[in-house]
């Protein structure tokens, strides 16, 4: 829920962005290039733009925050059990996957 967030709120962005003339192209990898022509004081971003921009950007960061701490939980879970570590090993299988059938082996 929270990557698919995260993704909303930088689709929100880039189109915010793009109806003010700054076009980056799709991806977290291009969230960099948003994130300098909001800091750059030479763009040529109107100051409420600018702002509400920065408010996404922090947003994004926050669900960073959340999703990374989530997936270290996840990880850390999944490795303290000797036949869930062992599954991970398997192409494919990872510690969601993991997580996902033991809960269902318990119900």
């Amino acid at each position: 829920m929270f990557v698919g967030q995260r993704t909303q709120m930088t689709n929100a962005l880039r189109g915010h962005l793009a109806e003010h003339g700054l076009v980056a192209a799709r991806g977290p990898a291009h969230l960099k290039t948003l994130a300098d022509a909001i800091a750059d004081d030479d763009t040529a971003l109107h100051p409420e733009v600018r702002d509400l921009g920065q408010i996404y950007l922090e947003q994004i960061e926050a669900l960073n925050a959340r999703v990374a701490e989530l997936d270290a939980k996840m990880r850390c879970a999944a490795k303290k059990a000797g036949s869930l570590r062992h599954a991970q090993t398997m192409p494919g299988v990872g510690p969601v996957t993991v997580l996902a059938k033991k809960r269902c082996e318990l119900h």
